[in-house]
């Protein structure tokens, strides 16, 4: 049994550590600087989600970020036991478990859809001979900006869930 918690909370902190820290470069430093660069930082953010699986890796670490904390918890919990949830410790990890939740959701249901599309139109762009036209420009730029968004709201639900998981463990 201890080898199974062992290998939860390595697949827990390390998946963690990708999904949080990719979210983090992104909001801080990657966006900022594609958003400076212009119409040249649309090529960089095709080229990240394009063709180096960056959405695909962040969606499998979170994935399984969100499944081993889960596990963890119905472990830890005694099985959603009251007495748990109620004290300063489950409180902290209920928090940082519902913040980190509430991130993924906003990756799958905004980030993931909106990346897609503006891989799609991307494409479109290459084939009609690399020249987007006014509809594609507003699209792309509606699209940049609401994926910009929501990667901003997850880095700071994923700040807050880092901060509750890193105290939990010294609160009673």
């Amino acid at each position: 049994m201890q080898e199974y918690i062992i290998i939860l909370r390595i697949l827990h902190i390390a998946c963690g550590v990708l999904w949080a820290g990719g979210i983090f470069m992104l909001a801080l430093f990657i966006m900022p600087a594609v958003d400076a660069s212009g119409p040249e930082g649309g090529k960089v953010m095709r080229q990240l989600a394009g063709t180096n699986n960056f959405p695909i890796v962040m969606l499998i670490a979170a994935t399984l970020n969100i499944v081993a904390g889960l596990l963890l918890y119905w472990r830890d919990s005694n099985g959603l036991s009251a007495d748990y949830m109620s004290s300063p410790q489950g409180m902290a990890i209920s928090t940082g478990m519902i913040t980190a939740i509430i991130a993924y959701v906003m990756g799958i249901t905004i980030n993931r859809p909106g990346t897609a599309r503006m891989a799609k139109i991307g494409s479109e762009i290459a084939t009609a001979g690399g020249k987007p036209n006014d509809g594609q420009m507003a699209e792309l730029g509606r699209l940049k900006n609401r994926i910009f968004t929501s990667t901003r709201y997850m880095a700071i639900l994923l700040l807050i869930t880092v901060v509750a998981m890193a105290i939990a463990r010294y609160l009673y």
